[in-house]
């Protein structure tokens, strides 16, 4: 099971490279050009970096774990792993930061640079809908897990509901 969480997130994580090189890219291309609230780029930049980290990371693993198979060393992967889980707790709360800083200024000025509450159109925008990506894409992984664990709960109680197998007592009615 593990593996293939691992396979998944190398899938997303290849998938999304685009996506994190363009986030640097137009947000230190339109770095001072969002008076209104000049996060948006910094964010651009830092989330865009940490995915490319994250994937880089994630293959690393992998091919880490593929190597490793056969030695009994875990104590250094195992505090690469704690780290690894407080940084995307970091990235998490960093995400929630950007959504806010993003979403708060829906629609913001895109003709007048003059004014404090201009943004860039193009900075804005991909801002706005890499965001929006990036919950989408979230949602769309959740409902695939979910029905992948549904799937897997038919299946382990059709194993068990045929005569030849004992049904652990946890599914039996109490009598």
């Amino acid at each position: 099971m593990e593996g293939a969480f691992v396979s998944c997130t190398m899938i997303v994580g290849f998938a999304t490279l685009p996506l994190h090189i363009g986030m640097i890219i137009i947000g230190a291309k339109y770095k001072d050009q969002c008076p209104v609230e000049i996060m948006i780029p910094i964010y651009l930049i830092a989330a865009g970096a940490a995915g490319i980290l994250g994937s880089l990371y994630s293959f690393g693993m992998s091919f880490r774990k593929q190597r490793d198979e056969e030695s009994e060393e875990v104590g250094p992967l195992c505090s690469l792993k704690r780290l690894h889980t407080v940084i995307q707790l970091l990235l998490l709360a960093w995400f929630a930061c950007g959504s806010f800083w993003i979403y708060k200024n829906y629609q913001p000025n895109y003709t007048d640079p003059n004014s404090p509450k201009y943004c860039h159109k193009t900075l804005y925008l991909f801002a706005f809908w890499s965001t929006f990506s990036h919950y989408f894409i979230s949602f769309i992984v959740m409902i695939c897990g979910c029905c992948m664990l549904c799937v897997f709960y038919i299946c382990y109680i059709y194993k068990y509901s045929r005569k030849d197998y004992d049904m652990p007592r946890i599914f039996l009615p109490k009598s």
